[in-house]
């Protein structure tokens, strides 16, 4: 992937985080996990907007954490945002599933019925 397509994906994923109710107190502790490195300012970006939608400072640790393909997993005290391809992709395997039991159970009761 191009740096700067990845760099502009982050920032609008960070860009569009729903706003959130203003708190105010000491910093908080905070966790990000990415698939690739972050350069400075994609560090910085990250930080000032969890920053500005918790309403004050966050401590943040990054991890490079391949795993989750790409995006950005965050958990910040007991919120977790998970932007991540490895979270799309498992809503998307439940999503899947829960769609495979319904058409199942939906076919099941007419496939006694042709039965001799």
């Amino acid at each position: 992937m191009d740096p700067s397509a990845r760099s502009h994906d982050l920032l609008d994923m960070i860009s569009n985080l729903p706003a959130a109710p203003e708190a105010h107190g000491r910093p908080v502790a905070g966790i990000a996990r990415v698939a690739v490195p972050l350069r400075p300012d994609e560090e910085r970006a990250l930080r000032q907007r969890l920053e500005q939608y918790f309403g004050h400072p966050v401590e943040l640790e990054i991890e490079v954490t391949p795993s989750i393909i790409g995006g950005v997993w965050v958990r910040v005290g007991d919120t977790v945002i998970d932007g991540s391809i490895q979270g799309r992709l498992e809503t998307l395997r439940q999503h899947l599933r829960t769609q495979a039991r319904i058409m199942i159970a939906s076919a099941a009761p007419s496939m006694g019925t042709d039965a001799p």
